[in-house]
């Protein structure tokens, strides 16, 4: 009797073991007011993503994530962060059309902007990008997560988003990218929002707006 209840005790643990602890849902949103969210940058980056006090798109008062990237070669050379945690799961379980968020480039070279998704069935990152200015001011955009507007890195597409165990943003010129561009760039990021149903065509949050899909 022993035995069996240890071997049920194991197997609960193992079981347990393997349950997420975090999935993406609808109307999620990350405003970076006191934490970084867990997004960060892979191990041993000398800049990973930090806290900004101020001067979000909210004004002199909203905190945002800021992201550096050094260029040249070797950590923290690309402009690129990822999350681990509340962004996994299966999108299309949970009713998730789109990711917007709020982007401002601080740096002096364009960017275009992208997500990127990964899992246990491939890779896939948007086909188009957000074209970002370096021009300071913060802009409001829109990425389809419906496998029609993502392309595969690898693997299949569908398979990938629904289950997802990390998520990217990145800047990538030319295509859907896992690795994104090197890069010497200072990237402003806020309000990150999982959106659930229809995905809007454009924005008007701000007074410098972009057209949200095309580079």
């Amino acid at each position: 009797m022993k035995f069996a209840l240890v071997t049920l005790a194991t197997a609960l643990l193992l079981i347990a073991s393997h349950v997420p602890g975090f999935a993406v849902t609808a109307g999620q949103i990350d405003t970076f007011d006191g934490t970084t969210a867990d997004w960060i940058e892979g191990f041993p980056s000398p800049n990973p993503p930090t806290l900004i006090a101020g001067g979000g798109p909210g004004g002199a008062g909203d905190s945002y994530l800021q992201n550096i990237a050094v260029g040249q070669f070797g950590p923290g050379s690309r402009q690129i962060m990822y999350n681990q945690n509340q962004w996994t799961g299966d999108y299309g379980a949970a009713g998730v059309t789109a990711i917007e968020c709020d982007l401002a480039n601080f740096g002096t070279t364009t960017m275009y902007i992208r997500f990127a998704f990964g899992g246990d069935a491939g890779r896939a990152g948007s086909t188009d990008a957000f074209e970002l200015p370096a021009d300071g001011q913060w802009y409001h955009a829109v990425f389809s997560v419906d496998p029609s507007a993502l392309s595969a890195i690898f693997g299949d597409v569908a398979a990938t988003m629904a289950d997802v165990n990390t998520v990217r943003l990145l800047t990538a010129q030319f295509s859907a990218a896992w690795l994104g561009d090197i890069l010497e760039s200072t990237l402003g990021v806020d309000n990150i929002k999982a959106v659930g149903g229809p995905v809007a065509t454009e924005s008007s949050s701000f007074s410098a707006v972009k057209g949200l899909f095309g580079n």
